[in-house]
Formats: structure tokens, C-alpha cells, sequence
């Protein structure tokens, strides 16, 4: 998962694992970030982000799936 502001600057980018704490500390950094109005962009990868598009989904953020990150 990335984060950019302005398309072209990278605020935040690593892995999350699916759990409830990275989930917590993933929306601590989210109302931190808010006020840059980030850009959130995460490889889509079925089962694999179906649980961060939902944790996105319920918090109001707007973000960008995007399939086969990894290849480009």
C-alpha cells in the first residue's frame, strides 16, 4: 500500500498485516494524513486486499485499487 500527495509524492508506502493492530495504527496514520489529502493506491489481489478495501470503505476514505502493482 502507497499513499501519495500530489501523485507524485510518496508519504507513506509498506505492507500491512491483517490484523486489528496494523488496522489501528493504519487509521492513526490515516487522520494524521488527512489533512495532507493523501492519495491511497493499493494492489488489488482478490482475497489479499478485500479486507483493506473494507477497512477503507467503513472509515470514508477514497482510494485506488489497482491491479498488478508489482509488475510495473
Amino acid at each position: 500500500m502507497v499513499i501519495y500527495k500530489d501523485q507524485k509524492h510518496c508519504i507513506f508506502e509498506g505492507e500491512l498485516v491483517h490484523c486489528q493492530t496494523d488496522f489501528k495504527i493504519l487509521h492513526e496514520r490515516m487522520v494524521t494524513l488527512a489533512q495532507q489529502s493523501p492519495e491511497i493506491v493499493f494492489e488489488a489481489a482478490g482475497v489479499y486486499s478485500t479486507a483493506l478495501e473494507k477497512f477503507l470503505q467503513d472509515h470514508g476514505y477514497v482510494y485506488l485499487p489497482q491491479m498488478g502493482l508489482s509488475d510495473k
